[in-house]
């Protein structure tokens, strides 16, 4: 006779589970749920394997009305839902609904960004139901979840947008105009990305006429730096066919642009670069000649990389170090040094800039300050969500010597005493691939140390520095966080 599991669980036989593969497990939990006898079956196993595998049980009953008051026992014990078991709470429980209005904030620490979308879809399916929590997302005291919520009605459900939103304006910091709130003078701002993808999304929607200068002025004076010349000029994707794309021009981002043209590019934090290159005429001739007048100073060939810089959102700094340093220099010499395996080097007056499309090493601290190593009057890195750096500037000290002529005793000594202190190297500190990573200090006393005098009498002779800050690690460190050769 054939083994059939829906009548082993219905009589209560429930032994054969602890011998079932998880995988099965999981699969079994699928076929009950869907079973037109569902009840029957669980009604069988569950007083006897809620002790056991509480997991399983709850995982096939936690959206079945006749099971609410031990799902919630499940829940008190610690259960949670994922988010797809709470998209199904809602759509197939009658009590989820007061669930999860009353443990909100709980459920959201967990949730993932595109689940939102899917909620909102729930909400918006039936309106009057979910009128509570609509009311709540409404003003979320979370800002970036208010946003998705304003972008999920205005591409969605646009009609709704000015009843749920009668003054665009009043909703647009963390204020959620609660009852006993506690109001502060400096509420948080919407992120910058946020708010100028909502004024595109205003401009392309029926409320353009009523909301969309409000809005760019309310970004214009409270963000210096912000988005809306990439959110207006980035090319729009068209899809051809459900497995093809192409890209046209933004029209109406354009459009837009052109009545503005001057502030919108003097406060882009992303697009100077690109805007340069594409829409020099829009910009005025007195402005468009000061930003050439710094970016025409590196080589052509440092193109992709300065696109990098301003996409990353250091173009600002970049600009701002540049006309630093060359102030306080002595000499006004800018000139290209040399290109590595992550960046480029410029002398820019007593100092070099360096820019970097990326860095071997992303520890935490890439490189300790040690007088070994040349300091760092500016380091900035941009990284990504392992802590791999995608782009970075420094500036450094210009050191007139190199170190090619330098004994090799004298390599052993750095390299003992970078020892000593605890760390290793694991590149080349002369003729390496890409160059030469030493230079010497004018003088000892330039060495990043506190007290000059306590340096060793070696270094004071010879006061060699690796100029490269990158791939060096503690001694004791077993795993080192650093990039493959073929990266």
């Amino acid at each position: 006779m054939a083994f059939n599991v829906f009548e082993e669980l219905a009589k209560g036989e429930i032994d054969f589970l602890s011998s079932l593969p998880y995988y099965d497990k999981q699969n079994l939990i699928g076929c009950v749920r869907k079973a037109e006898n569902k009840n029957d079956i669980i009604n069988g196993f569950l007083s006897k394997l809620t002790d056991i595998d509480p997991a399983f049980c709850f995982r096939v009953i936690y959206d079945n009305d006749d099971y609410e008051q031990q799902t919630k026992k499940f829940l008190e014990s610690g259960f949670t839902f994922t988010d797809d078991m709470l998209i199904n709470l809602l759509n197939n429980s009658t009590w989820g609904i007061d669930y999860f209005y009353e443990h909100i904030s709980k459920i959201e620490d967990s949730l993932k960004v595109e689940t939102y979308s899917r909620l909102f879809n729930i909400f918006f399916a039936d309106y009057k139901k979910y009128s509570l929590l609509i009311a709540y997302y409404k003003a979320h005291p979370n800002i970036h979840i208010r946003f998705l919520f304003m972008e999920y009605i205005l591409e969605e459900h646009e009609d709704l947008f000015e009843a749920i939103y009668p003054n665009l304006m009043l909703y647009l910091t963390s204020v959620t105009y609660r009852e006993n709130e506690q109001l502060t003078l400096w509420p948080d701002l919407m992120a910058n990305e946020d708010i100028s993808h909502l004024a595109y999304l205003i401009l392309k929607s029926k409320y353009k006429d009523k909301y969309f200068i409000p809005l760019k002025e309310y970004i214009l004076a409270n963000y210096l730096e912000n988005d809306l010349a990439k959110e207006l000029l980035t090319p729009i994707m068209v899809y051809d066919t459900p497995y093809s794309y192409s890209y046209e021009k933004n029209e109406i981002g354009i459009d837009e642009f052109n009545c503005d043209p001057d502030r919108l590019f003097l406060t882009s934090s992303t697009e100077k670069f690109f805007i340069m290159r594409n829409y020099p005429n829009l910009i005025s001739r007195d402005i468009l000649e000061h930003y050439q007048a710094c970016y025409s100073r590196f080589r052509e060939e440092d193109t992709q990389l300065l696109d990098l810089v301003n996409m990353t959102r250091l173009g600002g700094k970049l600009l701002e170090f540049i006309d630093k340093y060359l102030t306080i220099s002595t000499q006004a010499t800018w000139r290209y040094i040399a290109s590595g395996s992550t960046g480029v080097v410029y002398q820019v007056g007593d100092f070099v800039l360096k820019l970097f499309r990326t860095k071997w090493s992303y520890e935490d601290v890439i490189c300790p300050n040690l007088f070994l190593i040349v300091k760092n009057y500016e380091e900035i890195y941009i990284r990504d969500n392992r802590g791999i750096v995608e782009c970075g500037i420094e500036v450094q000290p210009y050191l007139q010597r190199d170190a090619k002529k330098v004994d090799v005793k004298y390599l052993g000594y750095f390299l003992h005493e970078l020892e000593s202190l605890g760390y290793r190297y694991t590149d080349t500190l002369m003729s390496g691939p890409c160059g030469d990573n030493c230079r010497l200090l004018d003088s000892y006393l330039d060495a990043d140390c506190t007290n000059t005098e306590r340096l060793p009498n070696w270094f004071k002779e010879m006061p060699l520095v690796l100029v490269d800050r990158d791939r060096i690690y503690p001694n004791d460190a077993l795993y080192i966080r650093q990039l493959a050769s073929h990266y």
